[in-house]
């Protein structure tokens, strides 16, 4: 009995503990074509450099596993898009997104500046949906009258601001 309860003790201790040298992000793209690569960037100032790379599952599912020496800022990309992430040492990061969504739109948990992350990506997209709808508006009155493009062009214009 006495040895029962130590094995039971070790496991839930081993379960209990998250990697605390490393940082995890498992991710769920939506429409990502199956054994297609994802790969996971390292960004050091104005470079950026390829740290991991793996392959879709059926389910658009991957995961990595990486160390950092602090907080620090990340990437995980496609051949088509790419999502932001900030990570340190243990978190334990799930990333979900859908790889036609225009906007770039992702949803990230699990790491302490996550919900600043989700917040900036919220308003980038805002942003992002107001000069697409802007841009629209705009091409489409030129294509109506393409002779007064720069007329057109100058009342638009604040509203770019």
């Amino acid at each position: 009995m006495k040895r029962l309860v130590f094995i039971m003790t070790v496991c839930i201790a081993f379960a209990a503990c998250k990697e605390k040298d490393a940082f995890v992000v498992s991710g769920e793209f939506k429409n990502a074509t199956p054994q297609s690569k994802v790969y996971l960037y390292g960004i050091r100032k104005t470079d950026v450099k390829a740290l991991d790379s793996t392959v879709f599952s059926d389910k658009g599912e991957f995961k990595f596993s990486h160390s950092t020496a602090g907080t620090d800022f990340f990437k995980i990309g496609t051949a088509e898009k790419e999502y932001m992430i900030i990570a340190e040492n243990g978190d334990d990061i799930k990333i979900k997104a859908d790889l036609n969504d225009q906007t770039m739109a992702y949803e990230i948990s699990g790491a302490r500046e996550a919900d600043k992350l989700q917040e900036l990506n919220t308003i980038k997209n805002k942003y992002t949906a107001k000069m697409a709808a802007l841009q629209q508006t705009f091409e489409e009155t030129v294509t109506a009258q393409p002779d007064k493009r720069d007329m057109i062009m100058q009342q638009m214009m604040p509203q770019y601001n």
